[in-house]
């Protein structure tokens, strides 16, 4: 269609434009193509209104808006309806999101089902089609601490009139804005290639729930397992409950905060081979992995794969009791150093220990008389996939003053039957290495005996790192009578 004039009517007079004669028009005419027909639709959702969405950039086809406020791992679902208004049916329906997160946050943050609306297409003249919206409220749960802080008092030095800087607020809400963007088309005008865009407009408050502000990983007294120390902090309004283990619940009052040890199984070195592919097998566990020439990238990928396997693991629920609302915590964001890493995975010998023929139990006691030999046998099975190669096995026995001191000089009150010291060239995967040693002691007392194995010996070279100690867990008590 071509528009070459318009018209005017003035007083009763009628008055025909040319557009080639005005003046402030550069052109003759205007040419407007003229489509198909397209179906009209509707877009409403169920959530309130939102008064204001000024954030996000083009919202001219904004047709609808939605506002809700959620606490920080609290998920909601919010319904789309699409009306058909118009005489066409809505033959395809194309849905998108737009914000201003990250990509990764933001499919995380908003989810919908594509295959639930194409269930409901064709929409025919006056039906409606449903899609649900899943909000996942998700923020930070690890507290970010400023980099060397500045400690305010009074007493500092300032310039007289300067304003004193306050603290950033740990618990701060934060409000996340989007646009739904829902593309439809049908009739005559979809076989044409058109179509109609309308959009709702999104706004989320995230208000803080449960906040991690320290953590470590501990030994547990199961060596399949370990002890992830948590630090978490109430940051909501109200009284909170978190169920952080099964049957483990604690009560944390507003602002306040508690430690909680959580168990958790430590990652398998089966398991890192699936995760991780073939070229697990060219890695040693107790050693290679950290000292060849790809240690670099295989730390990142071995941290990647323990981060799967916690987030697995570990399921932290709270509930806020007054307001009758639910969430989950998430750790992705936790930082692990490498000594929290050497507790997280999984030791690859089995350790089999007995005592003068007893089988050694952490709850068991052991008495022994002045002069009395004391036997280790010490059995340990390689559970990995790869050969463990060049090791060292230690039996060492010490005092510990309960005061952060330990002695190992015990030449004086002790005497060795065999061999506390012994190389080991190679142990196959699945295969047993078999050692068998004692000690006589000349004082009375009590004593520890720790069963590691190593490249190097921990005592005389304090670089070797946690990761590469393999330690029989816990260490062994020993007394020693007079009588």
């Amino acid at each position: 269609m071509k528009l070459k004039s318009y018209t005017t009517h003035v007083l009763g007079v009628r008055s025909e434009c040319r557009l080639r004669e005005v003046g402030c028009v550069r052109a003759p005419l205007f040419c407007v193509e003229v489509v198909g027909r397209l179906p009209s639709a509707l877009l409403s959702t169920s959530l309130p209104r939102a008064s204001t969405f000024s954030s996000l950039e083009d919202a001219s086809d904004v047709v609808a808006s939605a506002y809700t406020t959620l606490h920080n791992g609290q998920s909601q679902e919010c319904v789309i309806t699409i009306t058909n208004a118009g005489n066409e049916p809505v033959e395809w329906v194309d849905i998108s999101m737009h914000s201003k997160l990250k990509k990764d946050m933001e499919t995380l943050f908003f989810t919908w089902d594509k295959e639930e609306i194409n269930s409901q297409l064709p929409i025919p003249a006056g039906g409606v089609a449903h899609l649900t919206l899943h909000i996942n409220a998700i923020g930070p749960f690890i507290l970010e601490k400023p980099g060397n802080p500045v400690p305010l008092s009074s007493a500092s030095p300032r310039r007289r009139g300067e304003p004193v800087l306050q603290p950033p607020e740990p618990f701060a809400a934060k409000t996340v804005e989007a646009v739904l963007q829902v593309q439809y088309s049908g009739g005559p005008g979809m076989r044409g290639g058109h179509c109609r865009q309308g959009s709702v407009a999104l706004t989320v408050e995230v208000l803080p729930s449960l906040v991690i502000t320290e953590w470590n990983v501990l030994p547990s007294e199961v060596p399949t397992h370990c002890y992830l120390v948590l630090d978490m902090q109430n940051g909501a309004a109200v009284e909170m409950e978190v169920a952080y283990a099964q049957l483990k619940r604690i009560l944390i009052e507003a602002g306040d905060k508690c430690r909680v040890p959580v168990p958790v199984q430590r990652c398998s070195l089966a398991a890192l081979s699936s995760m991780l592919g073939a070229e697990w097998a060219s890695v040693d566990i107790c050693g290679h992995l950290w000292t060849d020439e790809k240690t670099d990238s295989r730390k990142a990928t071995l941290l990647s794969a323990c981060r799967r396997h916690l987030h697995n693991e570990v399921d932290l629920q709270w509930t806020l009791p007054a307001l009758e609302i639910s969430g989950k915590a998430s750790i992705s964001e936790i930082t692990w150093t490498e000594d929290m890493l050497g507790f997280i995975l999984m030791s690859p010998l089995r350790w089999d220990v007995r005592i003068n023929e007893k089988d050694f139990q952490p709850e068991m006691e052991f008495n022994f008389l002045l002069g009395e030999l004391v036997t280790f046998s010490i059995k340990l099975l390689n559970v990995s996939d790869v050969p463990l190669l060049n090791l060292n096995l230690f039996v060492r026995g010490y005092q510990d003053y309960q005061n952060g001191r330990q002695s190992y000089r015990l030449e004086t009150k002790r005497a060795v039957s065999g061999k506390d010291r012994i190389h080991i060239e190679e142990i196959k995967p699945g295969e047993e290495f078999l050692h068998a040693c004692g000690f006589v002691f000349f004082h009375s007392g009590a004593y520890k005996v720790d069963i590691l194995c190593s490249h190097n010996d921990p005592l005389l070279d304090s670089g070797v790192h946690p990761c590469l100690i393999q330690k029989c867990s816990p260490t062994l008590d020993l007394t020693i009578l007079e009588d």
